[in-house]
């Protein structure tokens, strides 16, 4: 039954013909309560789409939907998915029998403690309650058996089963994720305690070598690809020893069709193998680097126009440039093109290495082709500027500064540009995602140095999530045994943050200002400096490091900084009590990791979103607009501008109005002062070199790297090509995930509000890749 102040509060807002519905259905308890509930509250969001007041009594009718279909406790709840039963009378557990059993010998306990946080499942708003509801809480033959609390309790258990955890640091978890201080990947979330091999980790590096060069190469190893996509995980693979079209093969007699018939494999692959029963297709990234000779085949797979045949529209493109390859550009030099079966190693090895053997190929007449290293640069822009893609990501930064550089050259990143892992044939690298809310340990109204911030709770915050994605590595099924043998060996961590936009907005500071910047720095030094005190104290726990990390550059005590050769920021006086000095780390680091990386800064769209954060580390793309996700097209308001303008009594139709007729900009708003337009500027109006300062300025905590969109309202090839260098020269490992460029084409319209047919908004829609893998 429907509480009373969920419908009390929603029924000024509600047409007759609803309350009818929730009075008869609702009240009296009716089986299709749920259905009312639902149906009151998308009229309330139709009706009155970007006002506080009725969105938050549609919010309450949203949980209400939930709760009348869900067991009033924890404990029932398990039972339920525990003793799932069909129609067929067949019984199919969706939780494991270890894990209830876990769960029924302490009932009383974990029942209090989720009755104690239940009222924080107040606070998400309709559209959080709709993904979770559509993608996240678990369900039985009856349908939907979760709430958002149990949900956070089940993922708290599953992680500790096993462990020894104690008591405490269960609950300090369950507290972390129920009040949405941080929030694991999306499989974690789907997964955890569930009793069919439950893959928890997000993402997979898997190298095709020349050992996979052959036909059973090639198909041992989309074997292994589909297996991973199945278990949801998301791809990426490395394509540059694949031989190039025209290479001889079978002895001289015939010639290699080259990269893209590989690529079509797997994009068929991609669009036939589901992730998880269906919940949606597998997502692979293909990695090249810039000498292969089928570079421009490779580019061209992507484009929107020309041969469909010869186009792999479900795949996602990356090219892996070379230091050298940017300095030829530079000079306008010429660039050679070279097979990988007629000059081998070139993708084994990085820096000073890779440009003798380049050379020596060079000198030795070997190459393919050659064309104009500016020729192929603008090749690689012209099909950013058609297609948002390739990612463009730095191969020599990426194996320079990473603290798996000993175990070899690393071949690509990941589905989302932000993993940098080392893989081979013999091992599939594997890592395990998280991300903090930043925006939840921040106290506007005072200067962040100065009490606004608290550092503390996120240092604390942090180490916690970091000793608990640990347990993700020993805990997750391994969909194929190279993954398992990789992560067991070198436990890499993908720990992220959410809401860094929002944090800027709550201590108006604008993009790109030193202030921001500093801010920006002293946030990632602080969680960098937590997990990687967490790692150390971990190695300790457990009386040994991770297996490869002899030889590794923490073991000689060189920190991510020292890898970008920079000094990091000074974290004393910021109130971190087990701040102890960055050489106290390094020291530490020295002694041991359990972790060969820790730090990735992922897209964390869908967590976010549930959340209540702007996403990652990206700027607002519209201070008012309507995103495209899974769940449905929801309207996102910056809640720090509204508050701005109700406190000028400007918040109002006509305001609204204006900011989504401007597509999500308020620099025409003369109600707002120089100074807040600038902290509202939108991703379209910030500078993009700003972004890549400040992807520049964290950089040196980040070990693995950033999934950084660029946001370009008139995109040309001057602008990619200042933006690309200025990033290569930053010293950033990804330069570009998409290119994402504003278009009317994107706009929707719909009706502000009903009965008013004349007036229509135009909105700025989001309706690129979302990642459900990354998302943390």
């Amino acid at each position: 039954m429907a509480s009373t102040s969920a419908f009390r509060n929603a029924r000024p807002f509600l047409n007759e013909s609803i309350i009818r519905q929730l009075e008869t259905k609702v009240v009296a308890g009716d089986l299709h309560a749920y259905e009312a509930l639902q149906a009151a509250a998308r009229e309330i969001l139709e009706q009155h789409t970007a006002q506080a007041e009725p969105s938050r009594a549609a919010d309450g009718l949203f949980l209400e939907a939930i709760r009348v279909r869900t067991p009033p406790t924890f404990t029932e709840a398990m039972r339920r998915l525990h003793e799932n039963v069909g129609t067929s009378g067949e019984a199919k557990p969706i939780v494991s029998t270890a894990f209830f059993d876990a769960v029924r010998q302490h009932s009383e306990t974990y029942d209090a403690w989720v009755r104690a946080l239940e009222d924080h499942d107040e606070s998400l708003d309709a559209f959080a309650l709709m993904t979770l509801e559509r993608s996240y809480l678990l369900r039985d033959f009856a349908g939907i058996v979760e709430r958002p609390v149990y949900m956070y309790m089940r993922v708290a258990l599953a992680l500790s089963l096993d462990q020894e955890v104690p008591v405490d640091k269960i609950y300090a978890l369950f507290v972390t994720l129920a009040t949405r201080r941080a929030s694991f990947a999306t499989p974690v979330l789907f997964n955890a305690g569930c009793a069919k091999n439950p893959n928890l980790s997000s993402c997979f590096l898997y190298a095709l070598t020349s050992k996979e060069d052959n036909i059973d190469g090639i198909f041992s190893a989309l074997h292994d690809c589909a297996n991973i996509s199945h278990m949801s995980g998301g791809l990426g693979i490395s394509l540059h020893d694949i031989r190039c079209r025209g290479s001889p093969i079978n002895g001289g007699t015939g010639t290699a069709q080259g990269v893209l018939p590989i690529m079509q494999l797997f994009n068929t692959m991609a669009k036939s193998v589901d992730q998880g029963g269906g919940k949606r297709r597998g997502s692979i990234a293909a990695y090249l680097e810039v000498h292969h000779p089928d570079l421009f085949e490779f580019l061209e797979a992507r484009m929107t126009y020309g041969n469909s045949e010869a186009r792999t529209h479900d795949l996602f493109l990356a090219v892996w440039v070379s230091d050298l390859f940017m300095q030829r550009v530079e000079a306008d030099g010429l660039w050679s093109f070279f097979c990988p079966e007629l000059c081998p190693g070139l993708s084994e090895c990085w820096g000073e290495a890779y440009e003798r053997l380049y050379r020596q190929y060079e000198d030795d007449g070997k190459a393919s082709k050659q064309l104009p290293a500016r020729q192929v640069f603008w090749k690689i822009i012209d099909v950013q500027l058609n297609a948002s893609q390739p990612y463009l990501l730095f191969k020599d930064h990426c194996n320079r500064k990473s603290n798996q550089k000993n175990l070899g050259t690393i071949r690509s990143s990941n589905l989302c540009s932000e993993v940098v892992l080392y893989s081979d044939s013999t091992e599939t690298a594997v890592c395990n995602l998280a991300s903090v809310c930043l925006p939840k340990f921040a106290r506007p109204g005072k200067h962040w140095e100065h009490g606004g911030y608290d550092f503390d709770n996120l240092w604390e915050t942090t180490y916690r999530m970091a000793c608990f994605l640990d347990l993700v590595v020993t805990q997750t099924h391994y969909p194929i045994e190279k993954a398992r043998k990789s992560n067991l060996r070198h436990r890499p961590l993908g720990l992220g943050t959410q809401g860094l936009a929002d944090c800027f907005c709550a201590f108006n500071l604008p993009w790109g200002s030193a202030q921001a910047k500093e801010l920006d720095e002293a946030l990632h030094a602080c969680v960098y400096h937590a997990a990687i005190t967490a790692s150390s104290d971990l190695a300790v726990d457990h009386g040994a490091s991770y297996e490869t990390f002899a030889g590794s550059p923490a073991s000689q005590g060189l920190l991510q900084f020292d890898l970008w050769e920079k000094e990091p920021y000074d974290l004393a006086g910021l109130g971190i009590q087990k701040f102890r000095g960055w050489s106290d780390l390094r020291h530490r680091a020295k002694q041991g990791l359990r972790n060969s990386v820790s730090i990735a800064l992922m897209p964390t769209a869908s967590t976010a979103h549930i959340a209540g954060n702007s996403e990652c580390i990206e700027p607002y793309t519209a201070m008012l607009f309507t995103r495209n996700t899974l769940s449905g097209e929801f309207v996102v308001v910056n809640k720090f501008l509204r508050e701005i303008l109700r406190a000028k009594d400007a918040w109002t139709s006509e305001i609204i109005d204006s900011i989504i007729k401007q597509q999500g900009s308020i620099q025409h708003l003369d109600v707002l002062d120089a100074h807040e337009k600038n902290v509202f500027k939108t991703a379209w109006e910030i500078r993009q070199k700003d972004i890549v300062e400040h992807s520049a300025s964290r950089g040196k905590y980040v070990c693995q790297s950033t999934s950084l969109n660029i946001h370009m309202a008139n995109p040309s090839r001057a602008k990619l090509s200042a933006l690309h260098f200025a990033s290569w020269k930053l010293g950033n490992k990804t330069s570009s995930y998409y290119i994402r460029m504003q278009s009317t084409a994107s706009a929707i319209q719909f009706a502000l509000q009903s009965g008013d047919a004349d007036r229509k908004a135009v909105i700025t829609s989001d309706s690129h890749h979302e990642c459900l893998m990354c998302s943390a």
